[in-house]
């Protein structure tokens, strides 16, 4: 009786490739990133703006009603200009 060598058996899982990075796609990316930015740096400066002048209204320190520092008078009016 001849038997043959017994061999085992290798499989090899083989992924998908993945599909090739553009020029185009990096710069979405990047546009991405940028916009997400600039909304949060626009949503950031409103929400602090309001905050800032909320607390100046509660305080009584807007400087619109007058109550607030006293301002210098130059004296600059048409007079002064002439000689």
């Amino acid at each position: 009786m001849y038997l043959q060598p017994i061999a085992p058996l290798v499989y090899e899982l083989v992924e998908k490739t993945t599909e090739q990075t553009t020029v185009s796609d990096v710069l979405m990316g990047a546009f991405t990133v940028v916009g997400g930015l600039l909304v949060s740096a626009v949503l950031l400066g409103v929400l602090l703006a309001g905050t800032v002048i909320a607390i100046r209204r509660l305080t009584g320190r807007s400087g619109l009603n007058g109550g607030g520092r006293q301002n210098t008078k130059l004296g600059l009016d048409s007079s002064s200009l002439r000689r």
